[in-house]
């Protein structure tokens, strides 16, 4: 026997099976030295083409930092202008909302505005007085917060408690003052609040009552207006300015000195025309006599 026949002999006596591609072939004849090297070279090869094969397949669930750069990217292309959208559409809604509220807000303090108004009168007392539409609203304070005083014929009260008879003669009309005031607010953000106080007559009660009208305001004016007509005559009314504002962003305190219509931010214009009662029967009916029998009396 040669000696490639006895290497041959012991390699298979140490290696009783072999594989190839996966499977195990068992060595049941002689096989050359030369052939057993071909056979275990191929075998091993099979193994690492299939461990290549494994190691390819399962790193193809992972990815590379390029990848999800990439990823992020076409994320951001989309989802900004998305957001944009989505952002602007709520601040419209936002806004919308801000405004119908704001509206409703004003029309409840000028239908309060126009019902004092409607009713104010003067107060007579024992002396004489001025009759023209500027004596009877008192005005004071600065341009921001001005305060208005005048007197007013309660409408929520009985006609028997304010026109009284007495067996002496007089009969004298009892009337309530009301004042409305602007005032800062350093704990809001809009910076100023309108108030309402009402100073009743002591035989109507002789309380006091004040309640804010509104926590938004921006500009409150009661002006006296008269217009001159050809005719000669001329017409005289309280014109009534609001303005209120409300923003669903944080605003600095006391930035409605310089106040502008930027974004997140709402403004409402109104204004209200009044011609008092009583002011037209004094002007239209200038010859009707009044006396200090029928006087008008305010709260002290």
């Amino acid at each position: 026997m040669s000696m490639q026949s006895k290497n041959s002999t012991n390699i298979l006596s140490n290696n009783p099976c072999i594989f190839k591609t996966g499977s195990i072939l068992p060595i049941t004849h002689n096989i050359s030295f030369k052939n057993l090297i071909l056979l275990l070279s191929s075998s091993n090869n099979s193994r690492l083409c299939k461990s290549t094969w494994t190691r390819s397949r399962y790193s193809r669930k992972a990815f590379t930092l390029m990848e999800v750069i990439v990823v992020a990217g076409c994320l951001m292309v989309v989802m900004i202008p998305l957001f944009k959208i989505l952002q602007g559409g709520t601040r419209g809604s936002l806004s919308g909302i801000m405004q119908v509220e704001t509206a409703m807000e004003a029309e409840r303090i000028l239908k309060q505005v126009h019902s004092d108004l409607k009713n104010a009168c003067f107060e007579t007392g024992d002396g004489a007085i001025q009759i023209n539409l500027w004596s009877m609203i008192k005005e004071s304070g600065t341009a921001r917060e001005p305060t208005y005083v005048f007197s007013f014929f309660p409408v929520h009260a009985n006609v028997k408690d304010i026109v009284v008879e007495t067996p002496n003669g007089f009969s004298h009309r009892f009337v309530n003052r009301v004042t409305y005031k602007v005032l800062s607010d350093p704990h809001s953000k809009i910076g100023y609040k309108l108030v309402r106080e009402e100073k009743f007559h002591p035989r109507l009660g002789g309380t006091i009552e004040s309640r804010v009208l509104s926590e938004k305001l921006n500009f409150f004016q009661i002006q006296p207006i008269e217009i001159q007509t050809t005719k000669g005559r001329n017409q005289y009314f309280f014109q009534v300015t609001l303005q209120l504002i409300d923003s669903y962003t944080s605003v600095p305190t006391g930035f409605s000195t310089n106040i502008s219509r930027s974004s997140g931010i709402v403004m409402a214009d109104f204004t209200d025309i009044v011609y008092p009662e009583f002011w037209k029967s004094l002007w239209n009916q200038e010859f009707i006599g009044r006396n200090w029998h029928s006087g008008i009396e305010g709260p002290p």
